[in-house]
C-alpha cells in the first residue's frame, strides 16, 4: 500500500528584484573632416560656409541686431492729487501747473507721481510737461519712471486747459527702467476747487497713462534679492 508523502508548504511568491545593468556604448569613430550638419553646428561667430544664417534673415526683415532688444508690454496707471496753477516765470511761457499725488499701474502696486506741464505765451504752440513716476516697491531701489509730455494741438476743456498729452520715455529714468523705450498718451481729468480762486487755480487732478514700455529685462534690482 503506498504511503502518501507530505506535501511540502507553500513557498511566498518572489517579488521581482529591481537589478538595473550596464551595457558597453558602440565604438563608433569621428569623422575626420567636418559634415554639413557639423560645420552649421559648430560654426557659431562666422556665416562662413552657410548661405543662409540667422544674421542674413535678421538683414532680410529689417531687423537691426546690433543694438541690445527690447520686451515690450502694455503699460497703464492711474493717479490723482492736488494740483495748483501760476504764473510761469518764464519767457515763452504764461502759466505752469504742478501735480503731486498717488496711484497704482500695471507694472507696479503703489506709486507716487510728480507732473508739471507749461503752456506757452503763443496760443498756436502745444504745452510742454514732464512727470516723475516712482514705484513704492521699488522705492529704495533707485527705480524711477521719466516721461516727457507734449499736449496734443487742440484738445483742451471749456477752460482752455490741456487735456491729453503724448509721452515718451526719458532718459533719465533709472533702476528698472534703464535704457528703456516707450510710448503713449496722458488723459488729464480736472476737478477745479471751489474755494480757490476762479478759473481753476487749484484742486484735484485725475491723471490716466496708458501705452507701451520696451524693457531690457536685466536692470531689475529687485530680482536679486
Amino acid at each position: 500500500m503506498p504511503m502518501d508523502r507530505p506535501t511540502p508548504p507553500p513557498t511566498p511568491r518572489r517579488r521581482p528584484r529591481f537589478a538595473p545593468r550596464c551595457e558597453r556604448l558602440e565604438l563608433r569613430t569621428v569623422l575626420s573632416g567636418p559634415s554639413a550638419v557639423g560645420g552649421a553646428a559648430l560654426n557659431f561667430g562666422g556665416s562662413s560656409g552657410l548661405s543662409f544664417n540667422a544674421s542674413t534673415a535678421a538683414a532680410l526683415a529689417g531687423v537691426d541686431v546690433s543694438v541690445f532688444p527690447l520686451r515690450y508690454q502694455k503699460f497703464t496707471a492711474r493717479f490723482q492729487g492736488n494740483y495748483l496753477t501760476a504764473p510761469a516765470r518764464l519767457d515763452g511761457f504764461s502759466t505752469m501747473l504742478y501735480m503731486n499725488g498717488g496711484g497704482m499701474g500695471s507694472m507696479f502696486l503703489h506709486g507716487n507721481i510728480q507732473i508739471a506741464y507749461y503752456t506757452p505765451t503763443d496760443a498756436t504752440q502745444p504745452a510742454v510737461g514732464r512727470s516723475l513716476i516712482l514705484p513704492k516697491s521699488a522705492i529704495q531701489s533707485g527705480s524711477q519712471l521719466v516721461l516727457d509730455l507734449q499736449a496734443v494741438p487742440g484738445a483742451l476743456d471749456k477752460s482752455g486747459r490741456p487735456t491729453t498729452f503724448t509721452w515718451t520715455v526719458d532718459p533719465a529714468s533709472s533702476a528698472q527702467y534703464t535704457a528703456s523705450q516707450g510710448a503713449g498718451t496722458v488723459e488729464l481729468v480736472y476737478t477745479p476747487s471751489t474755494r480757490g480762486p476762479r478759473g481753476g487755480g487749484s484742486g484735484r487732478l485725475g491723471v490716466i497713462i496708458s501705452g507701451q514700455i520696451g524693457l531690457t529685462g536685466t536692470d531689475d534690482p529687485l530680482r536679486g534679492k
